[in-house]
């Protein structure tokens, strides 16, 4: 009984080699998940270019497939959604076609800014044809 109790067990793997597996195991598994990890940070990494530009927004705008059309509609909703009365007044009663209009006015007219972000060229779009006044009100339109 005392032998039983103060000796290590009789089968092969001591209590030591036990606890050095179960260190390796718990190694393994945070080396896998840091591999796992530096790949998604690599991929992220990798984009060359994540922002839209205003000739990508300005293709879209031009396209004869509809799904472009409405990507190119959706991206000028989400600005103008997310700048309304900070950067221009373009209220919920202006409908959004006239503000894509506006939108692709601005990138035909202004060729040599096409390489900038395309969320700029929208709110310069907005900007111009619907300001601000002192009230926080924008001008109707015609």
């Amino acid at each position: 009984m005392i032998r039983k109790i103060l000796l290590p067990p009789k089968n092969n793997k001591s209590a030591s080699h036990i606890k050095h597996q179960s260190t390796k195991q718990k190694d393994r598994s945070i080396m896998k998940k840091l591999v796992a990890f530096s790949c998604f940070l690599i991929a992220g990494l990798s984009q060359a270019n994540p922002t839209i530009g205003g000739d990508t927004l300005l293709r879209w705008m031009q396209s004869r497939d509809e799904r472009d059309n409405a990507i190119a509609i959706g991206y000028i909703g989400g600005v103008r959604e997310v700048t309304f009365q900070k950067d221009h007044c373009a209220t919920g009663d202006i409908k959004v076609s006239d503000v894509a209009s506006a939108v692709q006015r601005t990138l035909e007219g202004m060729p040599k800014y096409r390489h900038l972000p395309a969320s700029w060229i929208v709110i310069e779009a907005l900007k111009a044809r619907w300001p601000c006044t002192e009230n926080g009100q924008g001008r109707k339109t015609k």
